[in-house]
């Protein structure tokens, strides 16, 4: 048991380095992987498993900025969206 837990913890800090320094588009999966690090369900390894082959399925994909001037950017936000505190994100 112990060592799914570390193989878990070794895969959340994996996602949560690309995601500071790369894929920002992972940042809010990985962010809610790593409240379970000490107690991570079934669920929870399956969906770091999913992140992962998502990352690998887009490694082609990258976003380009340049071109003109005209630069959009678009912001969501959940008001107490999260379940377990109610917190917003």
């Amino acid at each position: 048991m112990l060592a799914s837990i570390q193989l878990f913890q070794r895969k959340v800090s994996s996602l949560l380095y690309a995601a500071i320094v790369t894929r920002l588009d992972i940042a809010f999966a990985v962010s809610r992987l790593v409240r379970y690090n000490q107690n991570p369900s079934l669920e929870h390894y399956t969906t770091a498993d999913r992140v992962l082959r998502y990352l690998y399925s887009s490694y082609f994909l990258a976003l380009q900025l340049g071109g003109t001037d005209d630069l959009r950017v678009a912001c969501d936000a959940s008001f107490a969206d999260n379940t377990t505190d109610r917190k917003s994100s």
